[in-house]
């Protein structure tokens, strides 16, 4: 059976094929064309069957619905960093994660997936630009949402002179 777990508020989202097993031993994946179902409450559970292409025996899913993803509130700010001009973007230490706090008063390290600057970086242009930057929440190990689209961003400055009291 297939077994989904369904944060309350959110759609269930069921696979569009789902494996069989031939009497042969072998498997394959066959589509499948689930009813129709209404989502339970909290802490609540439904079954749902589907009929599966070529096969009277029906697919049989399991949706339990858990509490609510916790929300991203706010995005810790970041350090400004400064390089050297010249310095490839990937050699900027734009940092992997950045800090949030959710509604529950959690604070959490997020993967950020890509960032964006402001202007567009040319790095021969001595000047300080702003990054900001995109949650990866799909890859995410810690499940949030963040309805409020909050970003974290930071600045880089990229200077001519090495100064070793910034740099």
């Amino acid at each position: 059976p297939v077994e989904l777990e369904v944060p309350a508020g959110e759609e269930a989202q069921l696979p569009e094929t789902v494996t069989v097993r031939l009497s042969d031993g072998s498997e394959e994946q066959r589509a499948v064309v689930w009813e129709s179902f209404q989502i339970p409450a909290e802490g609540e559970s439904v079954q749902v069957r589907g009929a599966v292409e070529g096969t009277a025996i029906p697919a049989v899913a399991e949706i339990t619905v858990t509490a609510p993803l916790p929300e991203i509130t706010a995005v810790a700010p970041i350090e400004p960093l400064r390089a050297m001009l010249g310095t490839p973007e990937d050699q900027l230490g734009l940092p992997a994660t950045a800090t949030a706090t959710l509604d529950n008063g959690q604070t959490v390290e997020l993967p950020v997936g890509y960032w964006f600057p402001e202007p567009a970086y040319d790095p021969y242009v001595e000047q300080t630009y702003t990054w900001v930057g995109y949650f990866d929440l799909e890859n995410s190990e810690i499940k949030v949402n963040n309805s409020a689209d909050l970003h974290p961003s930071v600045q880089t400055q990229l200077v001519w002179q090495p100064n070793k009291s910034i740099l």
